[in-house]
């Protein structure tokens, strides 16, 4: 039996795992030397979790976190995915494999990023954010600054829509975390702080997260406002990685995830930052599947061109985007961190 302190060890690994607006949608159970662990898509985002993908992408992180973090302990871990009803894996841990591994330490490190970087990277860390791909996942990476730029500005259009559609706009604030007590809580959500926004701006959100004074704002353009200052910040992107996948199946974004984390974790340990750019993608593939009326023809349009742009730019060339990594050197540390509750195991 694998000692029960060395699982915990695991455990805890994988949870530092990001998730959309850090809804951690995840817990475990322990059967023997299996860890098993479940999804729970309804605690991520109800728009832009179509088909549950964000929670598999989510998902597939944890996974890596805990194989690289099995390694570390100096044991196997072979996966296996919905192998029986209500599991969406399970992880059968084995002696075997010598103690360490050079991305251990990452996990620990890893966070998102949201601020401005240094542009352009050098070659050799290029080369280190080219990683070992998972089955029906393929990856690129874009380095060119008009394509960068592009990607930028087609990106922000999610930004722009969040704080222009009323559903959207409650949602999002209804993630935030206001307080470092809620933070340090582990409770899941967005820690203000993390977004990077100036103390000002970070104090307007307190205002604007109430609707009827949000729609005074919008008259006064601040949405576009908002989508065209975060597109300078994506746009001074060292590199952006994009993920796609061959098929559409959850497997095949929990293989997305894994990969995503690879990416990540290998910036990490060369001293990078990342975050996320997936809104965009999510939201077009909400738009394409739904008749929702409180987004409107035009801005449908817009969200449509905007995703072309995307798949365009990257090549996405028939295959499924699944997430997309923008990375570079920091221009300052991160604020702050959002903080894990520890493994919910049932």
């Amino acid at each position: 039996m694998i000692d029960r302190d060395v699982i915990s060890r695991i455990l805890h690994a994988g949870v530092q795992a990001p998730s959309g607006d850090n809804s951690q949608p995840w817990s475990f159970k322990i059967d023997g030397d299996a860890i098993i662990v479940l999804c729970h898509p309804q605690m991520d985002h109800p728009v832009l979790n179509v088909d549950a993908r964000g929670t598999y992408l989510a998902t597939g992180a944890l996974i890596e976190n805990m194989v690289i973090a099995a390694r570390h302990e100096g044991l196997d871990a072979s996966v296996r995915y919905f192998e029986r009803d209500g599991e969406t894996a399970r992880m059968v841990l084995s002696y075997g494999s010598e103690k360490g591994h050079h991305l251990y330490p990452a996990i620990a490190n890893r966070h998102t990023h949201r601020g401005a970087y240094e542009t352009p990277l050098d070659a050799s860390s290029l080369e280190l954010l080219t990683v070992e791909t998972e089955e029906h996942c393929r990856m690129t990476l874009i380095t060119k600054p008009a394509a960068i730029r592009r990607i930028a500005e087609a990106s922000t259009l999610m930004e722009e829509t969040a704080l222009s559609i009323k559903k959207l706009h409650y949602l999002f604030f209804k993630s935030l975390l206001w307080s470092v007590r809620e933070n340090e809580s582990g409770t899941p959500g967005l820690f203000i702080k993390t977004t990077e926004l100036p103390a000002p701006v970070q104090g307007m959100f307190r205002v604007i997260r109430h609707w009827p004074l949000m729609r005074i704002f919008h008259v006064l353009g601040l949405p576009k406002a908002a989508a065209k200052s975060n597109a300078e910040v994506y746009a001074s992107s060292g590199a952006i990685a994009a993920l796609f996948v061959t098929r559409t199946e959850p497997q095949d974004f929990i293989a997305a995830g894994r990969c995503m984390q690879r990416i990540w974790l290998s910036a990490t340990h060369a001293g990078l930052s990342a975050q996320p750019l997936a809104g965009l993608i999510y939201l077009a593939e909400y738009v394409a599947r739904t008749d929702d009326q409180e987004i409107g023809a035009e801005l449908k349009q817009r969200i449509r061109a905007a995703r072309k742009v995307l798949s365009d730019t990257t090549e996405e060339r028939g295959d499924t985007m699944a997430m997309m990594l923008r990375i570079g050197i920091p221009k300052q540390h991160a604020s702050s961190r959002s903080k894990r509750r520890p493994p919910v195991i049932l």
